[in-house]
């Protein structure tokens, strides 16, 4: 417990001393683990303008000093406009908007309320690629068109050791009935 502590001490350290030198200077590479992305994409853009700022008063001062020898130019206004500070505000945009996604993502999961079938007791709810389902896990052992064993199981898994006696084996090369039985188009 101490440890874990520790450990998410020296994390919110490493994290803010991230934040200080990304506010001074840009940093190359990632972020460090535990670092919040918003965060970190609001200093870099503080950074940026700053920078801009910056630029923009440097260049006042070059236009006001050349309009006392009679040279124009136009003053700089848009403190928004530059190419870095537009990377790093669309940074945080999609920063905040991931964080958005993922907090709605997280809100959501936790609502999701799983319930059991009632009606098929036997059935169960089983992980799918795309999240659950409530059912069976079905598994068929065959063998050049040959099934040996169909099995239906609630489990998650079961193993391939496990195929029952082959006296179960059915022949899936002839169907059931002839095709010209199945024809329903047949004139009335």
């Amino acid at each position: 417990m101490e440890a874990e502590q520790a450990a998410a001490a020296e994390q919110a350290a490493q994290a803010e001393q991230h934040l200080a030198r990304l506010a001074v200077e840009p940093v190359a590479g990632r972020d460090p683990a535990g670092m919040d992305p918003v965060a970190a994409a609001r200093a870099r853009l503080a950074r940026e303008l700053a920078a801009r700022h910056a630029e923009i008063d440097a260049y006042a001062a070059r236009l006001a000093a050349a309009r006392g020898r009679g040279s124009r130019g136009r003053p700089v206004l848009d403190p928004w406009g530059g190419k870095r500070v537009k990377t790093a505000l669309g940074a945080l945009e999609r920063a905040s908007a991931k964080a958005a996604t993922t907090n709605t993502a997280a809100g959501a999961a936790s609502k999701v309320r799983v319930q059991r079938n009632l009606t098929d007791s036997d059935s169960r709810i089983l992980p799918t690629r795309a999240g659950w389902v409530q059912g069976y896990n079905a598994q068929l052992f065959s063998a050049d068109h040959l099934i040996l064993a169909p099995e239906l199981t609630n489990s998650l898994w079961v193993p391939t050791t496990s195929i029952p006696a082959t006296g179960q084996a059915v022949l899936v090369d002839q169907p059931a009935e002839p095709l010209a039985s199945l024809d329903t188009s047949a004139s009335a």
